[in-house]
Parts: structure tokens; C-alpha cells; sequence
């Protein structure tokens, strides 16, 4: 690192920051009526619901100083299941820090179609800019796998954000130019099946003129924790300041710059090449016009034409493609091959997942497991809303094999047994499936997969379970 890297000195002047006392609760009137919205300020609030569509229902944490004569930020978040608690936890606390206003969508899921999505999303902006002071400049969308395309897609199609924090997928599929420009921070687990997809965006968003940078991590098709999404908080803060939406804060600046570095040199030191040229793209892209960063531009570019990098980059092309064949050769297998099959093909792919003399092939199969999780998926409910009972059987089985520990498989299997009569054996897949951590009641008292268990006292039991 002696030899690359040079410490930038900010000569920043730091600001006299000044806290006003607010109130505990929002009492704002609304609707023109009498009617006071009352909400905790400092904690998670949930079960809300809109005014004009109490159908549409949110989670909310507001700072407890948060001030009603003050713009304030905020973020949508989007779950993949409509579980709006999930993100808000996540990031609550750094919203409080920061002072960010955080909602949790709990209506936004997978299979609900766009056009009936978007109505209730406008409905749920309209209430929260009815019920709190919201800095316009500074609304922010944030999402997981097919959450993070309902925040790209906000964006993309209604305007008006200034950034998306987009997790483990990207945009929607789009046939016209994006004409709504955003910053993007996007976030990727090293083990996602979309992590190709991901690497894809980076190219089109450096393209397009985006302001943006994706973050790889260590984890596989999940939110980031709270440690990696603070990253998103910084990410806006810079991104404010830069605009002038706010005071540029100069301790956050240099205490981050600093952290980077540390890292910097943990990487040159241990040669990791691949992560010292992410980190120096990073700070690039991070702390561009808020700080001198001609170094940092002058270390990429001498890193860049290394052959080392050159060598790695290639090998990270290859195992791309041989990725791309793999998934469409398991696809097809996930049709064609008996469970037999899959059983023996299961114990090669699970025997390379623990092969730590190559963590890139390691890494490759646990993406590919991640992929097969949702083919699994997918294959299974397609055919249970199809009332192909047989194939269900296969696909269900054949999820078992790659996901073992997926609860919707075990999920599955208790629908598949319903249909087919065998109550007992429904039971005893539902246990499993709460066993391993299911606990979506409204799914199950809503899916007419479960009619004939609906009626029976073992049933209300299991019920009773996820309500408590």
C-alpha cells in the first residue's frame, strides 16, 4: 500500500450543528376533518393504513426529532413478500441518526401486477406527504429482488426520486430510454443468481450517464444487513450535499474517507488486487466533487492496466458464461430429469459448494443453487395453480433437494397434499414449514390450495400459532 496509496487531506470546515425539541407524536390534521394522524416518533410503527384506501397499508419510522417545520427526507422501501417491518428494521437506525423518515410497504409483493401496484403506491405517497413535512428533493425508493424492481420502476416511470437503493436485482425490463434520471446505489450478494445481472447494470448505468456504484458483498440472494446498508445512508448524504440539499458534513466526510483507506491497505497489503480496484471505483464515485480525487483517479487507472487485474477480469468473464449455460442447461433439467437424476446431480453441486481450494467455483455452484431455488419455485406454484398435481409432486421434490431449508417448498408440499386429500401429510408439511420459520398467515387463510384444511380444529391450531 506504501508504494499507491497517498492520504488526502481535507481542509474542511466544520460546521455548528444546531438540535431543536421536538414533540413525541405527529398531530397534523388531514382530509380537511377533525381527524389527528398519531404516530411514535423513535420507534417502528405498524399496521397503518392510508386515508383514502385503507387497504393500502404501510409501516413507518419516523426520528424522534423529527421537526414539522423542517423538510425532511424519506424512504419507500419495497419487500419481495410485502413484509414493510423487514427494511424499516434494517434501517431505523440509521434513519434516526441521519434523520431519514423510513416506510415499509406491505402491499407492494411479487405477482402483483404493476398497474394495480402503482395506483396504491401513488395513494401511499400521497399520505405521507398529506401527513409529514417531506423535503421533495430528497424522496428515495429502496428495494430486494423483485422490491428492488418496484423501486427502480417508481423511479423510472413516475420521477420525482432522487435516488434507489436497489438489493439483489435490477431494472424491470424496459423497451424506451429512461428519460428520469437517478442516482443508484445497488447492492449484491457475492452468492446471488443475479449477480451477473447486477455486473450487467453497472455497464448500463456507466453508459446511460448514471450516477451510481453496485456493492458486492459476502451473502447470497438476501437483504444486506444493517452494517452494509449504512452504506446507502452515506451514499444519499454525499449525494445531497453534492447537490446542495444540504450542508456538506465534514466529520462524516473525512471519517469515511478514512475507513476506505484503512481498507485500501488491508487490501494492497494481503495483494488482493480485485477489491482494491472496487474500493479505489468506489471512493471515486463516492466523494466525486466533494473532495480532491485526481490521486485516487490516477491509482485506478495504474491499477487498470495491471496484467494482474487484466488476468482476473478475463476469468470473471469466463466463469459469467459458463454461469449463463449452466442455469439454462439446469432449466431444461428441471423438466426433462427425474428426481433421481437431480438426487445424484444434487451431491456433485454440494460437494464443489465446500471446496475451499477454489472459492470462485464455490461461489459459482452457490449462485447456482440460489438460481435453481427459484426455477424450483417458480416450476412448483406454476404447476399447483395449474392443477398439475403430478408435476407439482416432481418440482416440489426436486426443491427440496436444492433449497432444503426454503420454507415455501415444505409450503408447497402442504397445498399439494390438500388438493390431493391427504390431510395428515398436510399437517405434518406445515409444521415443518413453521418449524423453519413460515409465518405468513394471510397467505395461508387466503389460498384456496388449503380449502380442505380449513375446517378441521388442527388447522385453527396452526393458525392460532402464527398469530401469536
Amino acid at each position: 500500500m506504501k508504494n499507491r496509496i497517498k492520504y488526502l487531506f481535507l481542509f474542511l470546515i466544520v460546521p455548528v450543528i444546531c438540535f431543536s425539541c421536538n414533540s413525541k407524536h405527529s398531530r397534523k390534521k388531514n382530509n380537511g376533518n377533525n381527524d389527528t394522524i398519531k404516530i411514535t416518533y423513535g420507534k417502528v410503527n405498524t399496521n397503518l393504513t392510508c386515508i383514502k384506501d385503507a387497504t393500502v397499508k404501510y409501516c413507518i419510522y419516523v426520528p424522534s426529532n423529527y421537526d414539522a417545520d423542517k423538510n425532511t427526507a424519506v424512504i419507500f422501501a419495497f419487500d419481495p413478500h410485502g413484509n414493510g417491518k423487514l427494511p424499516v428494521d434494517l434501517i431505523k437506525d440509521d434513519a434516526e441518526r441521519f434523520g431519514y423518515i423510513v416506510v415499509g410497504s406491505d402491499f407492494s409483493k411479487n405477482g402483483l401486477d404493476w398497474q394495480t401496484n402503482s395506483k396504491m403506491i401513488d395513494i401511499l405517497f400521497d399520505d405521507i406527504f398529506l401527513k409529514f413535512n417531506i423535503d421533495k428533493r430528497r424522496i428515495y425508493t429502496m428495494g430486494f429482488s423483485g422490491g428492488s424492481r418496484v423501486a427502480s420502476l417508481v423511479a423510472i416511470t413516475k420521477g420525482g426520486i432522487n435516488g434507489v437503493i436497489g438489493c439483489g436485482a435490477g431494472f424491470p425490463g424496459m423497451n424506451k430510454p429512461i428519460e428520469n434520471k437517478f442516482s443508484y446505489l445497488g447492492f449484491v450478494g457475492n452468492a446471488d443468481f443475479n449477480m451477473s445481472e447486477m455486473n450487467q447494470l453497472d455497464k448500463d448505468l456507466t453508459n446511460m450517464g448514471f450516477k451510481h456504484y453496485i456493492e458486492v458483498f459476502n451473502g447470497k440472494h438476501e437483504w444486506p444487513t444493517k452494517s452494509i446498508l449504512s452504506e446507502a445512508f452515506i451514499w444519499m448524504e454525499f449525494n445531497a450535499a453534492r447537490d446542495n440539499f444540504i450542508a456538506r458534513k465534514d466529520t462524516l466526510l473525512i471519517n469515511t474517507l478514512l475507513r476506505y483507506q484503512k481498507q485500501l491497505e488491508t487490501f494492497n497489503r494481503n495483494k488482493d488486487i480485485y477489491n482494491e480496484y472496487q474500493m479505489y471505483e468506489k471512493i471515486i464515485s463516492f466523494f466525486d466533487q466533494l473532495t480532491d480525487i485526481s490521486e485516487y483517479q490516477k491509482m485506478l487507472k495504474e491499477i487498470e492496466a495491471s496484467s494482474a487485474l487484466n488476468k482476473i477480469m478475463k476469468q470473471k468473464e469466463q466463469i459469467a458464461v459458463r454461469e449463463n449455460k449452466l442455469q439454462q442447461t439446469y432449466s431444461e433439467a428441471m423438466i426433462t430429469k427425474d428426481t433421481t437424476w437431480w438426487n445424484k446431480e444434487m451431491e456433485k453441486i454440494n460437494k464443489k459448494t465446500i471446496d475451499i481450494s477454489n472459492i470462485q467455483e464455490v461461489l459459482l455452484m452457490k449462485r447456482t443453487l440460489s438460481y435453481l431455488s427459484l426455477v424450483a419455485y417458480m416450476n412448483s406454484s406454476g404447476a399447483l395453480n395449474a392443477n398439475k398435481l403430478e408435476d407439482a409432486s416432481k418440482y416440489i421434490k426436486i426443491y427440496a433437494l436444492v433449497d432444503p431449508t426454503n420454507t415455501d417448498h415444505y409450503y408447497f408440499e402442504a397445498c399439494l397434499n390438500s388438493l390431493q386429500g391427504n390431510t395428515d401429510k398436510a399437517f405434518n408439511a406445515l409444521e415443518k414449514a413453521i418449524s423453519l420459520g413460515f409465518n405468513d398467515k394471510d397467505r395461508m387463510l387466503k389460498d384456496n390450495m388449503l380449502n380442505n384444511l380449513k375446517g378441521l380444529t388442527k388447522y385453527q391450531e396452526i393458525i392460532g400459532k402464527l398469530s401469536k
